[in-house]
This record gives C-alpha cells, sequence and structure tokens, in this order.
C-alpha cells in the first residue's frame, strides 16, 4: 500500500508537470478569450465535435469514479 501511495504522489506531481506547462502556453498564446469548456471553441465536422464531447463525458465519468473510491 506504501508503494502505490508513492506511485500516486509521483504521478500527481511529475505527471502533472507537462499538463501546467501546455495550460501556461495556451493561456499565454489565446489569453481568456476561450470558452471555460473547450470543446465550444472547436470547429470542425460535427461528428468529431460529437466524440469528443462524448469522450469527455466519458472522462468525466471515470474521474468522479476514481476519486469517491475510498
Amino acid at each position: 500500500m506504501r508503494n502505490m501511495h508513492k506511485a500516486l504522489v509521483m504521478q500527481f506531481t511529475l505527471g502533472n508537470f507537462p499538463i501546467i506547462l501546455v495550460m501556461m502556453a495556451a493561456y499565454w498564446a489565446y489569453g481568456n478569450a476561450v470558452n471555460p469548456y473547450l470543446l465550444n471553441s472547436t470547429s470542425g465536422p460535427r461528428p468529431w465535435v460529437a466524440l469528443a464531447n462524448v469522450t469527455a463525458f466519458l472522462q468525466m465519468i471515470v474521474s468522479i469514479h476514481v476519486s469517491s473510491d475510498p
């Protein structure tokens, strides 16, 4: 259990570092002109936008399930 805790701490610190860098670069490039729900700002074929919305919804369900696990 202790090794699992160490792995999770490392994943949340080191794993989020690239995400934070991308987030900072995107804010530098676009500012706050982007819609808070990023998929509302996309353009392209409707099936691809719908697929992106479905995958975002599934990711939300999985993350809620994982975060509520005791």
